[in-house]
């Protein structure tokens, strides 16, 4: 599952889809996930204004 967020254009659509092809061993995904879980996420993906209309 490859996720594709605001893709408005076929050529930049078919660049990402190949990015589902990479294959990672496990000790890179061990990696990658360490590095990700090291990230402190502050605040909302969202504004305000769009959390109330989605309540």
């Amino acid at each position: 599952f490859v996720t594709i967020p605001g893709t408005k254009r076929v050529k930049y659509l078919e660049e990402n889809f190949e990015a589902g092809k990479i294959q990672l061993n496990p000790e890179e995904i061990s990696e990658i996930r360490k590095i990700i879980d090291s990230i402190e996420i502050v605040g909302n993906r969202n504004g305000e204004r769009v959390m109330k209309v989605r309540e």
